[in-house]
């Protein structure tokens, strides 16, 4: 999953809460690092099942700042997902 613009941190919390319960058993992995609105490191993201956490790193120096989140997992619906995360950052936006 893919997100040229910053994520909002507390939009990328709730998403991630509402993933987890409602596919933590389908979903293997998770890991990424995404630009946060508002901070100059990168947050990195990894997890199992549901044991989900989220560290700041690095800064992003000469880096373009985007958001990528590679989700392993059984059954998961992909379409819906990336709809989704792309609407985090608000470059997704739509009426459907």
């Amino acid at each position: 999953l893919t997100a040229a613009d910053d994520v909002p941190l507390d939009a990328l919390q709730a998403w991630l809460q509402r993933l987890v319960q409602e596919r933590h058993e389908d979903l293997y992995r998770i890991k990424g690092s995404l630009a946060i609105a508002g901070e100059a490191r990168k947050f990195v993201v990894h997890g199992i099942h549901a044991d989900i956490q989220g560290t700041l790193g690095g800064e992003w120096g000469g880096e373009p700042r985007s958001s990528v989140l590679v989700l392993i997992g059984h059954k998961l619906p992909a379409e819906r997902l990336e709809k989704e995360f792309a609407r985090l950052s608000g470059s997704g936006r739509s009426n459907d």
